[in-house]
């Protein structure tokens, strides 16, 4: 920031400093941040001037946490950094300390689905991610927020009828992880065959098919009821199958509310049961 907008700046906060004097702002004792800096606008609440955000908004009190980390900050520390650009901190009221998190940036749906159009664009596909295809992948968090999801590979799993796609953040802010793509019954055969040439990048991975004499209980796609238990407990929760399969037979689930992908035995039509 130049000297002259900061003066600027400045002159725009004095001329709200009356209102804000009067109604002190208390900065908030715990905050989270998920930018590689922690300022004063950080700590500022919602309904600070915003002549003042812009002003004293801008000070850098320190680099802000890793993801899933905490930081103290105490009152001594923070103004003495208002203090190297402010005469005076009258109007605000400053905590014994302020705890800063860092929770990350979570990896969302559209996210995935955004990054697969860019690939399959890069690949020759002109139309895009079907829009009701299914996309399930497990929860991920990006360590800050200035990064791409890019699609490293993709192969087309047998078994599952779907693709497994390989992501990650282009500025390693996140790790590898699997995406398993699902397209719609909708799609013509040509179409699905056409999309599948544009989509593969890596070997497929064959697996072995259902046997034929095994009829199928549960479908991929399709919801499933699957029992945790232990020795004392029992759990039932919804899932969605993530392979289709018959009696006696492992397969993946996948529970939405928990992103977590389970190995399961099916005991019935869309029934499946997994140890605790």
């Amino acid at each position: 920031m130049s000297q002259t907008t900061f003066k600027l700046l400045l002159i725009a906060v004095l001329m709200v400093t009356a209102g804000w004097c009067a109604n002190p702002i208390r900065l908030r004792e715990t905050v989270e941040v998920n930018h590689p800096k922690v300022t004063l606008g950080d700590l500022l609440p919602p309904y600070s001037p915003e002549a003042l955000r812009r002003g004293i908004g801008t000070v850098e009190l320190c680099a802000a946490p890793r993801r899933g980390e905490l930081r103290l900050l105490l009152r001594e520390q923070i103004a003495d950094r208002m203090s190297q650009k402010w005469a005076t901190l009258d109007g605000l009221i400053i905590p014994e300390r302020v705890l800063v998190r860092n929770p990350g940036s979570p990896i969302t749906e559209e996210m995935v689905r955004n990054a697969v159009t860019v690939f399959l664009s890069r690949k020759g596909w002109p139309h895009g991610l079907p829009q009701s295809s299914s996309i399930v992948f497990p929860r991920v968090t990006a360590e800050d927020s200035g990064f791409q999801l890019e699609v490293v590979e993709s192969s087309w799993n047998v078994r599952q009828e779907a693709f497994e796609i390989r992501l990650h953040c282009s500025n390693r802010s996140c790790g590898n992880f699997l995406a398993h793509l699902c397209l719609p019954d909708s799609l013509s055969e040509g179409e699905r065959s056409a999309l599948l040439r544009s989509m593969l990048s890596g070997r497929l991975v064959a697996q072995r098919e259902i046997p034929p004499q095994l009829p199928v209980l549960v479908m991929r796609g399709r919801p499933a009821t699957l029992v945790l238990q232990d020795a004392k407990t029992q759990i039932s929760l919804p899932v969605v199958c993530l392979q289709a399969g018959g009696l006696k037979q492992e397969v993946r689930v996948f529970e939405k509310q928990s992103r977590q992908i389970f190995e399961a035995e099916v005991i019935g039509r869309n029934l499946l049961r997994a140890s605790l």
